[in-house]
């Protein structure tokens, strides 16, 4: 089995969840409709290529929380104008919204996605070494960390997310003063050790603004431990 790992790292990332107009959520790590559409993204898909987005949830996905962020809120006022009249009309103003979006800062993350498929996998890869748009995490005002891409390997996705090294900065690593911590990891792919089994509705149907939908998955918790 291939598996490709990615770190997110940058200073603000926000990972959907439930969101209305005014108020735009985050979840506390990454979801897999939001890697999915970063995959698409690399690829050069369109949000109307739904098909060819679809393809991608075949991919086994895990994430390990390696240093747990911090939540903000950024305040946005949106103004809401009738297109019916000119600028310069008393009329064309409507009303001004105050938007909540909410973000994670200085967080990291280990992203794992793996699968049989090695031709699949080989372009999920290359797609991402070289991709098609600008990726971002979760908005378009995260870019995405320079060192996103860690490498490809060969190997059971739950052993290779487990091992690898812990990748929290060092003023993170020193306020935790323990020898040792345990991370959380969550994933799709079925293991015997899952300490916990979740309904995630995270599963990409439809990335179109006319109809975005999203349907469950199940999400298995395990842990391991770093820094010994």
């Amino acid at each position: 089995m291939s598996v490709i790992l990615l770190k997110f790292a940058s200073p603000l990332q926000s990972w959907g969840g439930l969101a209305n107009y005014e108020i735009r959520n985050t979840e506390y790590y990454p979801t897999k409709s939001a890697v999915i559409g970063l995959v698409a993204a690399a690829f050069g898909f369109k949000k109307t290529d739904t098909e060819s987005i679809k393809k991608f949830n075949s991919l086994n996905f895990s994430v390990r929380i390696d240093q747990r962020g911090s939540l903000i809120r950024d305040f946005q006022i949106a103004m809401e104008y009738n297109p019916k009249y000119m600028p310069n009309d008393p009329n064309y103003f409507v009303k001004s919204n105050l938007i909540q979006k909410y973000y994670i800062q200085d967080a990291k993350f280990l992203i794992a996605l793996s699968s049989d498929d090695e031709k699949l996998m080989e372009d999920v890869y290359n797609a991402l070494k070289s991709p098609a748009y600008q990726l971002f995490l979760g908005r378009k005002s995260n870019p995405i960390n320079a060192d996103y891409l860690i490498g490809k390997f060969d190997g059971n996705e739950l052993d290779i997310i487990k091992d690898y090294e812990w990748l929290a900065s060092k003023w993170y690593k020193e306020s935790i003063k323990k020898d040792s911590v345990e991370l959380s990891i969550f994933s799709d792919y079925i293991d015997t050790s899952s300490k916990e089994k979740l309904i995630r509705r995270d599963l990409t149907e439809s990335f179109e603004n006319t109809k975005r939908d999203f349907s469950s998955r199940f999400e298995y918790k395990y842990v391991t431990k770093v820094g010994e």
